[in-house]
């Protein structure tokens, strides 16, 4: 389907007029190539500087530019930085003209991406054959991209859509197993393991939703008040069957006065994603610490573990999505949405998450959130 539609919508931007753009000193330079290309399917526009040509590409992106060398107050090599740093134009195709003793200049401009060149002694078969191909060039990429965006957006859209239906589901089993509890299975290591598993699921379909709401710049958090004592034993106790798996403590130092202003469950579950990170690379038999501090006008949680750390080498891409760090006991690869979700959590209240290794070893989480006014 999307291969026919993709033919079918390349042909009919074949057809369509590409717009050219022309750029150099010399008005009568820009005369003769628009005359060697007429006629034919081209809307040619003519730019004298650097700052008309700025001007006109703003306006109206061309499907492909032809330029000298040097334009008053802008170069080629200048014209190619500036179209490459733009996402409407970072594709353009670009056509530099030059005389032959410009090689080194044109060796520059070729190398930081321009497209093509052209001697300046023009012919007009040349000229017509490069633009109309460049231009040909630049349609078949448009499609492309655009056909690719839709298939994106359709994953996209399917993977939240399945995701929202787990939750129906999910929270079935959620209330069975509180009703488990309830009855004479109450206390059974199944019970507590099965309500721990269905918990962890759910907070995985949170993740996914929460991070499909950031991207669409639609997290808004619900703000609660609520002190950091609580919101911290409240994550503790989630994943205490997480401790005793491992065979690590958890130990919880938090002031008993300090109050936040947060989504409660959007920060627990940052919280618990900490704990259980913490949890599963601190060797046995050690502590995971969570110490709250308060300052003027801000409070400081700090998650710390006694594990390897983070090699500086993953350290800066740890809060992307799908991150791949070497770290615990077996050097085993974490990958995930855990830490970028927990990032997304902490901009959403306005504030920030940093981590930094331990001397001699281990490793520190620090969340840094506005108090209350």
């Amino acid at each position: 389907m999307y291969q026919t539609d993709g033919l079918g919508r390349l042909k009919d931007m074949e057809e369509d007029v590409s717009r050219i753009l022309v750029m150099d000193g010399d008005p009568s330079r820009c005369a003769l190539v628009a005359e060697m290309l007429a006629p034919g399917p081209f809307e040619i526009v003519a730019a004298f500087s650097g700052s008309d040509a700025m001007a006109t590409i703003a306006e109206e992106p061309p499907d492909v530019i032809v330029t000298s060398l040097l334009v008053a107050g802008m170069s080629a090599l200048d014209l190619v930085h500036w179209l490459r740093a733009r996402p409407a134009t970072e594709k353009t195709p670009v056509i530099v003209m030059s005389d032959p003793d410009q090689r080194e200049d044109l060796a520059r401009v070729l190398e930081d991406e321009a497209t093509d060149f052209i001697a300046t002694s023009l012919q007009t078969m040349e000229l017509r054959s490069r633009v109309r191909s460049m231009a040909r060039m630049a349609k078949a990429c448009a499609v492309a991209c655009a056909l690719m965006k839709g298939t994106l957006d359709l994953r996209t859209d399917l993977t939240h859509m399945i995701v929202h239906d787990l939750r129906t589901p999910l929270q079935a089993l959620v209330l069975q197993v509180q009703l488990l509890r309830s009855t004479e299975c109450a206390g059974a290591p199944s019970i507590d393991a099965l309500r721990y598993q269905v918990g962890r699921l759910r907070g995985l379909v949170d993740e996914v939703l929460v991070t499909a709401k950031s991207e669409a710049g639609r997290l808004v958090p619900s703000r609660q008040a609520i002190t950091a004592s609580s919101l911290i034993e409240a994550a503790a106790e989630d994943v205490r069957p997480y401790s005793e798996a491992y065979g690590t403590r958890i130990e919880v130092r938090a002031q008993a006065d300090i109050e936040l202003y947060v989504d409660v469950a959007l920060m627990q579950r940052c919280l618990v994603n900490l704990m259980v990170n913490a949890l599963k690379f601190a060797p046995r038999g050690t502590t995971v610490s969570v110490i709250t501090e308060s300052f003027e006008d801000r409070a400081e949680i700090a998650v710390t573990d006694e594990g390897p750390g983070i090699s500086d080498h993953h350290r800066h891409e740890i809060f992307d999505r799908f991150a791949v760090a070497q770290r615990g006991r077996s050097g085993a690869a974490s990958v995930g949405l855990g830490l970028s979700f927990c990032k997304l959590a902490v901009d959403a209240h306005d504030g920030t998450i940093e981590h930094e290794n331990r001397s001699p070893r281990g490793s520190v989480f620090r969340i840094v959130l506005p108090l209350v006014a």
